[in-house]
């Protein structure tokens, strides 16, 4: 009775979690804010042209707004054209503004991606010292009406994320009503609050030096990927050095490797080695990749030495 209650209050905790984060998720969905500064290099009063990417916003509905705040010296002119998918079509808004905030008003965009293109340059008869400039923009994007495919997607990974929450609880409730040695579930206990303390520290740690700093280089993916297998791999080495699980020492080694693969393939694709050795795949560090290889990498040297250490006591026995 108490596992079903306890199964049932987990249930509802995430449940009611993750639907509320859905909620507020897709509400604020409506209005996009995204601000950022062009670099200008100027050369003989002429803009020494680079290629500027254009900034890209997800599919938002039929209809939308911006809101573009301009902010940099009176002798720059900042061409601004949006357009709609595919990059290159007729633009559906252009205009050229300096040190201004413009409205594009109601803009019909028919529920596609949106590119807006900026393109600076020196307004006729200004004298410029060649040197770097920086002109900093403010896109606000607001729409009344959320892109379906955008709900849809939210709704999709909450129903996913409820399921397999779902899943896990049971079959952990019900494994948790097998006659399992005294022992090994203190062990597993140990661990479990061991993980608990981590995780809670690291999400704690994180948000911390977040609100500390004005430019956090890890985004909400990056945080949540790092505090998930920072708690299941803490979880994993501490129950596997205790003897936590059953039926392990057929599978050790086997599991092992495959540990050990996987955490040099993430290494591999995270392009740490490109960074180090300039071998490698990639040339930006990715981050998720770069933690996942490091700690899968862990568990299977882990798992490999306790392997051994096992076989040594196991041996030592066998001879006393």
């Amino acid at each position: 009775m108490k596992t079903k209650i306890t199964t049932l209050v987990s249930l509802i905790i995430v449940i009611g979690l993750f639907a509320g984060i859905a909620a507020f998720t897709s509400k604020n969905q409506k209005d996009q804010t995204l601000s950022f500064s062009i670099p200008v290099q100027v050369s003989d009063n002429q803009i020494d042209r680079s290629l500027l990417e254009p900034v890209y916003f997800n599919p938002v509905g039929e209809s939308c707004e911006f809101t573009i705040d301009i902010s940099g010296m009176d002798e720059f002119i900042s061409n601004i054209k949006i357009e709609t998918f595919p990059l290159g079509s007729d633009p559906i808004y252009s205009a050229s503004a300096t040190n201004t905030t413009i409205k594009t008003g109601e803009l019909d965009v028919q529920n596609k991606g949106i590119f807006v293109l900026i393109d600076p340059e020196i307004r006729q008869g200004a004298d410029l010292e060649d040197q770097e400039y920086l002109i900093r923009y403010t896109l606000i994007l607001h729409t009344d009406d959320t892109s379906i495919l955008t709900n849809g997607l939210i709704i999709l990974v909450t129903i996913a994320i409820i399921i397999f929450a779902a899943v896990m609880l049971l079959l952990l409730n019900k494994s948790a009503k097998k006659d399992f040695d005294e022992r090994q579930l203190k062990a597993r206990g140990t661990a479990a609050m061991n993980a608990l303390i981590v995780t809670l520290v690291t999400a704690m740690g994180i948000a911390m030096i977040g609100r500390s700093v004005d430019n956090f280089p890890l985004s909400v993916f990056e945080i949540g990927i790092i505090i998930c297998l920072t708690g299941a791999i803490t979880f994993l080495i501490n129950a596997d050095i205790t003897d936590a699980f059953f039926g392990m020492k057929a599978k050790r080694f086997p599991l092992a490797i495959i540990y050990t693969i996987v955490g040099v393939m993430e290494l591999m694709m995270s392009g740490i080695y490109n960074l180090i050795f300039k071998v490698g795949a990639g040339h930006e560090l990715s981050v998720v990749s770069l933690v996942t290889g490091i700690y899968f990498f862990a568990v299977g040297i882990e798992m490999i030495i306790k392997g051994l250490i096992d076989r040594k006591e196991a041996k030592a026995d066998e001879e006393s």
